[in-house]
């Protein structure tokens, strides 16, 4: 609108999008992903910040502690860009993934 007014046209910057080659797209690695790395952020995120509530360290009441988790989830769910209990399904998913393949002491059935 101002630069019209002086007579001038605008010309917004050119936006920086990130774009996967095609290789990266081929090997279609989730871990690369840009969507997958702010979901995986973003549930790092809500996990860590739902861990502190229920540690209580702040003294909240039940009340404070539900208020504080609702509003961590919708900040969660604003960054991620999905709904919240969607976001921690596929996070779970993902590292029942990545872990299929560990051997832990506990479930490998061996006693010492």
């Amino acid at each position: 609108m101002r630069a019209a007014a002086r007579g001038e046209s605008y010309t917004p910057p050119p936006t920086a999008t990130t774009s996967l080659d095609a290789s990266q797209n081929d090997d279609n690695d989730n871990d690369d992903d840009v969507d997958s790395i702010r979901k995986s952020a973003a549930a790092q995120k809500l996990e860590c910040a739902l861990t502190d509530l229920d540690k209580n360290a702040d003294g909240l009441n039940s009340k404070e502690q539900r208020t504080a988790k609702q509003k961590a989830k919708a900040i969660t769910s604003e960054e991620a860009g999905c709904p919240v209990d969607q976001l921690l399904e596929w996070n779970a998913g993902r590292h029942q993934k990545k872990h299929a393949g560990t051997i832990n002491d506990e479930t490998s059935g061996l006693t010492p």
